[in-house]
């Protein structure tokens, strides 16, 4: 719905939010780029939410197939909980 949409783009905590991720962005992402003319990130964030030992929803891909994607766009896996086993990436 529109109306929740827009009442939470609006809210203090998503706002909060986006600052924290923009921090983020700028002390770990940027610097790890190495880039004197700096970076492009996408605002907001896209959040994928995995849960432990299920099937992947998604096969072995490359983003930059996907409509939108440029070649050299770089993803980042920030994992929001403790990761090992059945709950971490494999690549």
């Amino acid at each position: 719905n529109q109306k929740h949409l827009n009442k939470l783009l609006r809210s203090v905590p998503y706002l909060q939010w986006l600052e924290a991720y923009d921090a983020f962005v700028r002390v770990v992402v940027l610097p790890a780029m190495d880039d004197p003319q700096g970076i492009y990130y996408q605002r907001p964030p896209t959040l994928r939410v995995a849960m432990p030992a299920q099937v992947a929803t998604i096969g072995i891909h490359c983003d930059s197939e996907y409509h939108g994607h440029h070649p050299a766009e770089i993803n980042f896996w920030v994992p929001l909980v403790d990761v090992a086993g059945g709950n971490a990436l494999w690549l």
